[in-house]
């Protein structure tokens, strides 16, 4: 498989070379140290996979893929290398996409790269790759990619009221349209909503606060908009209060 790596700190970049080689004899390795030639190498070898600094001298490589991704037929996948934690965060976790923060130990590159092997042929990655562009254009009306055993939604996160576990299943409720039945953990599911207006208030409960209503100290419930009654759990009261404690 080819596979490009783009990044502009020489020793890093050799150290990736160095580890992939390595690891991963079936791909065929090229450079890049910033977006001009990263361009001129993604027309020249069509990689199927990208290893992509989000930080380079010469732009941001957000919207570089932008620009390759509406530009070509090809399937490619993308793992994004960044330093800022924040960032990585708040662009890759509602489409589900690979990232590592550096500095990284060769472990995660190996996993990383693992996973991308396996979703080679995974029918959502369109969608997550696309979820992550509209979301760099949109960034205050943000989607995230579910997947049930028959369909895949691309939901508004602004929509989705709340989300309860069931076992390794999570259901996830819309404000105007049905709810969800994902085979996701709920930890999953709140890890993707990390850096939105979520908070985990009992192992089985993660609310959107935008639709609090009222908490009840004494029975310690929440009360929805939608007028349903969610326990609040002692572990997590301490984690309530002080959200509430920011107005």
């Amino acid at each position: 498989m080819k596979t490009l790596i783009v990044e502009d700190e020489v020793a890093s970049a050799l150290m990736m070379e160095k580890i992939l080689s390595d690891n991963f004899p079936e791909l065929e390795l090229s450079k890049a140290e910033n977006l001009k030639l990263a361009a001129e190498k993604f027309k020249e070898i069509q990689p199927e996979i990208l290893l992509l600094d989000v930080n380079l001298p010469d732009g941001n490589s957000i919207d570089f893929l932008k620009e390759i991704y509406t530009r070509n037929t090809h399937s490619f996948k993308v793992v994004f290398i960044t330093a800022f934690s924040k960032y990585a965060v708040e662009a890759f976790q509602f489409s589900a996409l690979d990232f590592i923060l550096k500095p990284f130990t060769p472990n995660q590159l190996i996993s990383s790269i693992q996973k991308v092997l396996q979703r080679c042929k995974e029918d959502t990655y369109k969608l997550k790759l696309e979820t992550l562009l509209y979301n760099q254009q949109e960034p205050q009306k943000r989607k995230i990619v579910l997947k049930t055993q028959e369909d895949i939604f691309v939901v508004d996160i602004t929509d989705i009221i709340r989300a309860e576990a069931h076992n390794n299943y999570t259901t996830i409720y819309r404000a105007s349209a049905e709810s969800i039945l994902v085979s996701q953990s709920l930890k999953k599911i709140e890890d993707q909503l990390l850096v939105s207006d979520f908070i985990r208030v009992h192992q089985s409960h993660l609310v959107n606060t935008n639709f609090i209503s009222k908490f009840q100290k004494k029975t310690n419930n929440l009360i929805l908009t939608s007028e349903e009654k969610i326990p609040v759990s002692v572990a997590k009261r301490a984690d309530l209060l002080e959200y509430f404690s920011k107005f």
